[in-house]
């Protein structure tokens, strides 16, 4: 009964095992009527019959994710068959599942060990040792298996891969030319020993697989260039040259030939002839629109006059964005040259057309909310911003560049609304929340809401404490409202240690000097934003005559109050101080 009992398992655990396990049925024919290894007594036929149930019970178990019970059964085998070769394959097997590499590799070594003309062993250590990132080890058994069947194109690839690696870029070059000796040349395979040629600096050797290249393949252009591309990396310059005109004599009408060709001899100072070479490149239908791209940021980049360059690559940008309509890549690229060029409002044309296209580019819609402030068409930000929203209402820039326009247009509680709505989706970006916080607290200042503006304030500088101009703001309110005069001393002076030299900042700072009655500091102050550029604005002669008129300096005061006035001072007090020559607040 129990030789049945045992036959039932056996017959069961073959029919599980047999599609996963190919060398298993080997591995067992070799077995049959075997000796045991370890002291070199012979199994009976019982024994061995429970050993290899408790083989197939163990796969059994390993198949259920026990790996435990598969440990203890393999183990149990190994104690009376050390050298079952199999055991100690699904051993090493079961390490790797529980991330025991070093068990694992030393158990796949022990199989192959005891059955070296097993493939699989050999296969299994070689992935080991990469995986344990032990590439020279995994080399040594690649080279093993490549001298046992050397018919094997795909070990040598493997082998060149470990060799690389293992930083033998000299060795993985050998083999990679093994392999090209079998199959001929092949394109990725010469690619390749291009690149390990590079990664030795060997640059001659570079070039030569390149030129294999292009005997292989004469009218591909791209490897013309990429060999071109590396003599003039090398300063090799007339080797470079050579290689486009060999590729124009191949192909004249190549737009790649015309691009690279025309960006040396534009670059080398032959303006004119290079130019035209890339006009027709621009205009060849089958240049990738990268590469248009590629050549006005090439040309806009070139050495020497920096107007020519600009005044071509907008030519070849204006080109290319007629010619692809469609394409919001050359409708951006010739905004972005427009903008440099400081033709803002025709740069926003594009900006815009670029949007209609690809309204899911949020750097898109931010140059587009930049040029709109920069030029103050609020109400078009407005617009442009709320439209925005609909595509991206969890982006808290966007509800910022909003509450800008809004707050231009001196629609004060809306913008503060819609910043609330912002600063609620909140971000990681701190500096942004302080600009909206510091934005709110202008709007609300303006309307009189003091409380709330200082709240913003206050929020806006713990968020950004450093910020000079939320510093300068926050502490001139107050002293206008001559309220914590103190304190806005306190954010005055730190305005003016993180940007000295800032006549608004100083100007700021001598008024407050001037609230709290230090009329000396004061005048040492405006004095310093005068100095600072301040001499052309109203409000800081203003403060100035005011601050002398304390001084009982009344000529210079009156003074200065008229130049403040001549300058366009917004004042309903700047009259009766000069005709009466005396402080009116």
């Amino acid at each position: 009964m129990r030789s049945n009992t045992l036959i039932q398992l056996l017959l069961a655990a073959f029919c599980l095992c047999f599609a996963a396990e190919a060398d298993l049925s080997a591995q067992q024919g070799k077995k049959k009527n075997k000796k045991n290894k370890n002291k070199g007594t012979e199994l009976d036929s019982g024994q061995l019959i429970e050993l290899e149930a408790g083989f197939f019970e163990a796969k059994r178990a390993v198949l259920k994710n026990d790996y435990e019970k598969a440990t203890a059964l393999l183990n149990d085998i190994l104690r009376f068959q050390p050298e079952n070769d199999a055991a100690l394959y699904e051993l090493s097997k079961i390490k790797v599942e529980e991330r025991k590499m070093d068990e694992a590799i030393e158990l796949a070594q022990r199989a192959a060990e005891v059955d070296p003309s097993n493939t699989w062993y050999q296969y299994r250590q070689y992935e080991l040792f990469s995986m344990a990132n032990r590439y020279d080890e995994a080399a040594i058994v690649l080279e093993k298996l490549i001298k046992d069947n050397p018919g094997n194109i795909d070990n040598y690839f493997e082998l060149a891969y470990m060799q690389k690696l293992a930083g033998q870029s000299k060795r993985a070059i050998e083999t990679l030319n093994l392999v090209e000796k079998k199959t001929g040349v092949d394109e990725s395979l010469v690619l390749e020993k291009h690149r390990l040629y590079m990664q030795l600096n060997d640059s001659e050797g570079a070039a030569g697989e390149l030129e294999k290249l292009i005997t292989a393949y004469p009218k591909e252009s791209q490897y013309y260039g990429m060999l071109a591309g590396l003599y003039r990396m090398l300063g090799k310059n007339d080797q470079a040259r050579e290689v486009y005109q060999r590729l124009l004599k191949v192909n004249e009408n190549d737009p790649y030939a015309q691009l690279y060709m025309g960006q040396d001899l534009y670059e080398r100072g032959e303006r004119q002839e290079g130019a035209d070479m890339l006009r027709k490149a621009i205009a060849h239908p089958q240049l990738p629109i990268e590469e248009k791209v590629q050549i006005l940021m090439s040309v806009a980049g070139s050495n020497g006059d920096g107007a020519e360059n600009r005044a071509l690559a907008n030519e070849l940008a204006e080109e290319v964005a007629n010619s692809n309509p469609e394409d919001y890549r050359a409708l951006l690229l010739y905004a972005e040259i427009l903008e440099g060029a400081g033709e803002k409002e025709k740069a926003l044309e594009y900006y815009q057309q670029a949007l209609k296209l690809n309204s899911s580019d949020l750097n898109l819609w931010s140059r587009t909310f930049i040029l709109l402030e920069q030029l103050r068409d609020y109400k078009g930000l407005d617009a442009t911003a709320k439209e925005a929203l609909e595509y991206f209402p969890n982006r808290p820039m966007v509800y910022y560049f909003r509450g800008i326009a809004l707050n231009r247009t001196k629609d004060l509680e809306k913008s503060s609304k819609v910043l609330k709505q912002g600063i609620l989706i909140g971000s990681d970006n701190k500096d942004l929340l302080a600009e909206m916080y510091a934005l709110m607290g202008d709007n609300y200042n303006t309307l009189k809401k003091f409380d709330k503006s200082d709240s913003a304030f206050d929020q806006s500088l713990e968020l950004s404490p450093d910020n000079a101009l939320v510093l300068n703001n926050y502490s001139y309110y107050l002293s206008l409202r001559e309220e914590s005069l103190e304190r806005a001393e306190e954010l005055s002076l730190r305005s003016n240690e993180l940007s000295p030299g800032n006549a608004s900042f100083e100007d700021t700072y001598g008024w407050i000097k001037y609230k709290l009655g230090d009329f000396e500091s004061a005048e040492e102050w405006l004095e310093k934003a005068l100095k600072s550029g301040g001499d052309s604005r109203p409000v800081v002669l203003d403060h100035y005559g005011d601050v002398l008129f304390q001084l009982g300096k009344i000529d210079e005061a009156v003074s200065n109050w008229t130049k403040a006035k001549e300058l366009g001072l917004d004042s309903e007090f700047i009259d009766q101080k000069i005709s009466q020559r005396k402080l009116i607040e």
